[in-house]
């Protein structure tokens, strides 16, 4: 069994979200504190990144989806030739 395209771009956009906010929230510590901590730059970053490679895998399985279905009509076809439908 294969994911779909739809849950890694679901998973993109979730990583997405939650990265900008913690790096909205991270932003507001620095203006409040004046004091940049590495450790929520990191994860800030880490997901981004995420979404990123999330979108990346998102568009690889829709490929391999539509070459899926492209054999699968090619498939029917030949059946129907040989049946002489």
């Amino acid at each position: 069994m294969r994911i779909k395209s739809g849950v890694f771009y679901w998973l993109s956009v979730a990583s997405g979200a939650v990265g900008m906010l913690y790096a909205l929230g991270f932003a507001g510590s620095i203006e409040a504190l004046g004091v940049i901590s590495d450790t929520d730059f990191i994860i800030a970053m880490v997901l981004l990144l995420l979404a990123l490679f999330f979108a990346q895998l998102g568009d690889h399985a829709a490929e391999r989806e539509k070459q899926h279905i492209g054999l699968a009509v090619t498939e029917d076809r030949e059946e129907n030739a040989r049946r002489g439908a």
